[in-house]
Formats: C-alpha cells, structure tokens, sequence
C-alpha cells in the first residue's frame, strides 16, 4: 500500500494504527459516513429517469412539485406544448393550457381557432 487513501465517496478520517510492535505504522481512514446517493428525477409524465434539463412544476416551491422532460411538459388535453417561461393551469395535478383549462372545467363552451 503506498499510504495514500484511495478516492472513494466515503467522508473519511484518519486515526493512527498500530502494528505489532505497538509503534505506528501506518494511518487508515474509517469511513464516517456514506453521502447520501442521489437519485435523478422521475418525468411526471412518462416516468423515465431525467439526465439533462428539467423542468419542475405543479406546486414547484413545495414537496409535491413535479419534474418533467421539457418535451413532456404539455397540456394534458390537446397535447400542446406548454410554454415553458409562460403560465399555464393546474387541475387535479395535471398541466392544462388555458383554452383547454377553460373549455374543460369553467361551464362555458369557448370556441377555440
């Protein structure tokens, strides 16, 4: 062993080890504790893991918010894509786009062009 501690994702500290004649001989590093592993995020939509850009909405300052592919994040009902800088409207956890939203759950029939 050359005396260096290996990279390993161990916070680690030293304490002193003693050979057989009781001098020292040598430092090893015990493990304190294992960083936690972080696992990425689930897409709300298709529920595949997200490597790159995420977008996180529905509730996005709370626990429950969402992560989606920004090719995933549409409108539940038309399947447009829903701006990504812009608003949009939430009903039952699910992302509507306004016309949508409206015609859907507002009582009133709007025409959309």
């Amino acid at each position: 062993m050359s005396g260096e501690c290996r990279p390993c994702t161990a916070i680690c500290f030293s304490v002193p080890s003693r050979g057989a004649d009781k001098r020292l001989s040598a430092t090893k590093h015990i493990p304190q504790f294992e960083p936690e592993k972080k696992e990425p995020p689930l897409c709300a939509s298709c529920g595949q893991e997200i490597f790159g850009p995420c977008m996180t909405a529905l509730a996005p300052n709370s626990s429950c918010a969402q992560k989606y592919h920004p090719f995933h994040f549409i409108c539940t009902y038309c399947t447009k894509p829903l701006n990504l800088r812009g608003t949009y409207k939430e009903y039952q956890k699910k992302p509507y786009c306004h016309e949508c939203f409206y015609r859907l759950y507002s009582g009133h029939i709007y025409e959309i062009s």
